[in-house]
């Protein structure tokens, strides 16, 4: 079952309504305002920190709302991360205040999802926390 769980959050993540849509938005037609930027972040980047989080949680055999809250938080850290990618490599340059306050917020619900575990999760929300400190 963890195989087949595993098989599926992949062709989800990078299939045709993640991954590759991203990619052919970013070839075909480059977003111009943040909300747009952000869409194409979260169908890339943001699918590949997801797909990680959540394979991570079947190869530790957690449950389905564990998986799901941990694909949330892999979603969120992922954008935050290619803003910041995106910002120091001065592809953001008109939507840098906006960003920063995305990064800030993405960093807070990550930080938020990750805290819902507990101690368990202390390492997580660390990571969330230097996220939203990187806006």
């Amino acid at each position: 079952p963890r195989a087949a769980a595993a098989i599926a959050i992949l062709a989800a993540r990078a299939g045709p309504r993640e991954l590759l849509a991203g990619q052919a938005i970013d070839l075909t037609r480059p977003p111009a305002d943040l909300v747009a930027i952000e869409r194409l972040h979260a169908a890339k980047t943001g699918a590949l920190f997801a797909a990680s989080a959540e394979l991570g949680a079947i190869a530790a055999g957690a449950g389905t709302a564990t998986c799901e809250a941990l694909g949330r938080y892999g979603m969120a850290i992922g954008i935050a991360f290619q803003h910041v990618d995106d910002r120091d490599d001065g592809e953001l340059v008109e939507h840098a205040a906006a960003a920063a306050d995305r990064i800030r917020v993405l960093g807070d619900e990550a930080r938020a999802i990750a805290n819902a575990f507990g101690a368990s999760g202390r390492r997580l929300a660390a990571i969330a926390t230097w996220f939203a400190s990187r806006a």
